[in-house]
Order: C-alpha cells, then sequence, then structure tokens
C-alpha cells in the first residue's frame, strides 16, 4: 500500500502546448512618420490587420513586408493609427 502511494504523489513535468502567432502586414517602407515608424494606414495594411485573430496591442511583435522588403517591427498606437517601429536589424530583401 505504501508503495502505491509514492506512486501518486509522483510528480510529473506538466506539458504546455505554445502557439506561435506570426503577424504579417502590409507596410509602405517610405511611408513613414517623422519618428521613423512605418504608418500601417495604407489599403493593404489595413486589410492585413483586419485579418488578424488576436487582439492588437502596443508591443506586438509583427512582420512589415512590402513587394521587395520585410522586418520585423513592434506595434504602437498613436493619434489613431497603428504604425510599427521597425527593427532594421531584422531586415531582409523578398526575392520576387
Amino acid at each position: 500500500m505504501s508503495r502505491r502511494r509514492s506512486r501518486n504523489c509522483i510528480e510529473r513535468p506538466h506539458k504546455y502546448i505554445v502557439r506561435l502567432f506570426v503577424i504579417i502586414v502590409y507596410g509602405d517602407f517610405n511611408h513613414r512618420d517623422v519618428r521613423g515608424r512605418v504608418r500601417l494606414d495604407t489599403v493593404g495594411s489595413e486589410e492585413d490587420l483586419r485579418k488578424v485573430r488576436v487582439a492588437l496591442t502596443p508591443g506586438l511583435r509583427v512582420t512589415v513586408y512590402d513587394d521587395s522588403y520585410q522586418a520585423e517591427g513592434i506595434m504602437e498606437f498613436v493619434e489613431g493609427t497603428w504604425r510599427a517601429r521597425i527593427l532594421w536589424e531584422t531586415g531582409k530583401d523578398i526575392d520576387p
């Protein structure tokens, strides 16, 4: 009986399921505000943002792309417009 109790008391590691979402948003890298953030108020950006199934929050990490380049960015909401503070060190050219 004591052996059975000891088996029931053994702690087992918990298994966690981690789901990673990559949010990809069109952005015109030439359409930036005075602080250099890409403004996400173009037609393509707004369409992509509508498709996102998670709540947009400041600080959310996204991938911003255009026809020839992509880079990661941090979402910021300023004056009623979503913007992405681009992490230029993550950027890369996209082959058409």
